[in-house]
């Protein structure tokens, strides 16, 4: 059974599995049988994604990482000062990493953070000047990012965070969308 009030947040799919959100947990079902194979509890309902290892879950103040297996918790990451990433869908992933965007921080300003999906430790981070932000693609070693504030498309190096280029010609709006090398 899907458990009642799932969460806003798409769910993540695999070769084998779906993984979706509730308002404090996280399930994994197998796409064939529609077989629960186990669930995860601890408020869990903001963003859900999965590579070849784990699944990734966001809620306010924290991201974890769970094994795909049998959903045992690697790794908790805690989001400075408690804050929330605003956004449902607020991840993205790559090979080495997890970016996420984390609305009103400590300073009242919105961020993107990088950290290592192999332990949830801080790459980098980037404060922006308004309070928050679209959710982040990566693509090719990028980051792309659109501000609220601004409507500003910007563009990190994943490994270290430096800004690439942020182009204002235009009024960008939610997350960027990246295909045949070209950034919508």
């Amino acid at each position: 059974d899907i458990p009642p009030y799932p969460a806003a947040c798409s769910p993540a799919v695999d070769d084998s599995h779906v993984y979706i959100t509730a308002v404090d947990s996280i399930h994994a079902y197998d796409k064939a049988s529609g077989a629960q194979v186990w669930s995860a509890y601890g408020t869990m309902d903001r963003a859900v994604c999965v590579d070849d290892r784990y699944v990734y879950s966001a809620a306010p103040g924290s991201i974890k990482a769970f094994t795909k297996t049998n959903g045992k918790e690697h790794w908790t990451h805690q989001i400075e000062g408690g804050a929330d990433m605003g956004f449902y869908n607020g991840i993205a992933i790559d090979d080495q990493h997890l970016v996420y965007v984390q609305q009103y921080s400590k300073d009242s300003v919105g961020a993107i953070v990088c950290i290592d999906k192999s332990n949830g430790a801080q790459k980098w981070k980037y404060s922006f000047n308004g309070p928050w932000t679209y959710p982040p693609s990566i693509a090719n070693g990028l980051v792309y990012v659109v501000d609220f504030q601004l409507k500003a498309l910007w563009c990190f190096d994943i490994d270290n965070g430096n800004v690439m280029f942020q182009d204002e010609s235009k009024r960008y709006s939610q997350r960027p969308i990246i295909a045949d090398g070209m950034v919508y």
